[in-house]
């Protein structure tokens, strides 16, 4: 193996993983700002009827 072909097999791993990384956070994202909402909510809604 050469060292470019070793580079570039680097590269394309380092960039596969950086966008399944980008995908995966825009995916989960707003799923856990829902969840910290509905958590806030919760947490107002006890302090209120206190």
């Amino acid at each position: 193996m050469s060292e470019g072909m070793i580079t570039d097999k680097l590269t394309k791993t380092i960039f596969t993983g950086t966008v399944l990384f980008a995908t995966g956070f825009l995916a989960v994202f707003p799923y856990f700002c829902t969840l910290a909402i509905r958590a806030m909510k919760g947490c107002c809604d006890v302090h209120i009827q206190k």
